[in-house]
């Protein structure tokens, strides 16, 4: 038992001495060689090696995202609360009444779709039933949220934590010009005419653009996993200096058409050049370039819209847009 007590002692000696070696300000720059500490970690996954700084990016993400989420809940409860006063009605009560009883249920078409196009093996069709009225009101109450949020003036006063937004190269990016590229930001927004959150988010993005319109280069990616005509169309007009004729249009409209009779009479609208418009719009030549970007963007895991990146800085959270302005105002003022 003594000598237990003896080896013990001099284990917390040895682990004290080298906990105040590690520690010593004098020692910081040689912690290898005074505490044989690797602080360079390293990954090898057969011939694939991630290094430190890979790592560091991927967890300086997830804490943004962390942060930016807790920022979000927050909020959604805040309105959820507040509308749920007003009826003088508990929050899960209003939701049941006031929410969810708006969400159509599956068809059984729409199962059958789901189970044949995800290539699923399933006898009981009543789990992918309950998978989808899941997912159909969690897609209203985002919706309702959503909504209820863009009236509401809402300021983050508390700036993020900007060293947690992991960076990308955006070189190599394909876009269409918003404004006059020739400025010191640019500010990239990816999004498409058929998601329902970019289209609930145009309004204060236009507000954004015409805040910083002078001062910052607005350009757009249209990414989706299935391109449609109007990617075809958005290159043509481009190609015409008439991408933002175009943008606005297709914006403005309820439903947009698929049919090539609708995007070749917008283009005779704006008087262009209806050969060479067509010759765009119909050879496949024309989606190289933005199928390339959102490979490169998929490469860097960017998989929703509206995302944007601000110098190379991605927002790419599911609110990303609440946090465009505060970010491009802090770029701006690192430049100054």
């Amino acid at each position: 038992m003594k000598h237990r007590l003896i080896i013990v002692y001099f284990c917390y000696v040895f682990f004290s001495f080298l906990i105040i070696s590690c520690n010593n300000p004098a020692s910081q720059n040689s912690l290898n060689n005074t505490c044989g500490v690797n602080i360079e970690l390293e990954i090898v996954i057969e011939n694939e090696t991630i290094n430190q700084r890979v790592i560091t990016e991927s967890y300086k993400h997830q804490l943004f995202q962390l942060e930016t989420n807790a920022i979000d809940l927050c909020i959604e409860n805040s309105i959820l609360k507040s509308e749920a006063s007003k009826k003088n009605l508990l929050v899960d009560e209003f939701v049941n009444q006031h929410i969810m009883n708006s969400v159509n249920k599956p068809t059984l078409t729409e199962v059958k779709n789901y189970i044949s196009n995800n290539n699923l093996s399933i006898n009981d069709t009543s789990l992918v039933y309950e998978y989808l009225l899941s997912s159909y009101k969690s897609y209203r109450k985002m919706e309702y949220i959503d909504s209820v949020r863009l009236t509401r003036d809402i300021h983050i006063k508390q700036p993020l934590l900007l060293s947690n937004i992991r960076s990308i190269d955006i070189n190599s990016l394909y876009s269409f010009a918003i404004n006059d590229c020739n400025k010191k930001i640019d500010v990239y927004v990816i999004a498409n005419f058929q998601c329902n959150s970019c289209s609930n988010t145009d309004k204060m993005l236009f507000k954004i653009i015409e805040k910083y319109y002078n001062s910052v280069s607005f350009k757009y990616i249209y990414f989706s996993s299935h391109y449609q005509k109007e990617a075809y169309a958005l290159y043509a007009a481009n190609n015409q200096n008439h991408f933002m004729e175009f943008y606005k249009k297709l914006n403005s409209v309820p439903k947009i058409s698929d049919e090539d009779s609708f995007y070749l009479n917008l283009a005779s609208s704006f008087c262009l050049d209806m050969v060479k418009f067509q010759q765009d719009y119909s050879h496949s030549f024309s989606l190289l370039p933005l199928l390339e970007t959102r490979d490169f963007l998929i490469a860097n895991e960017i998989y929703t819209v509206p995302s944007f990146i601000v110098n190379g800085l991605v927002l790419d959270n599911k609110h990303s847009i609440n946090y465009l302005d505060f970010l491009i105002f802090t770029q701006l003022n690192e430049i100054k």
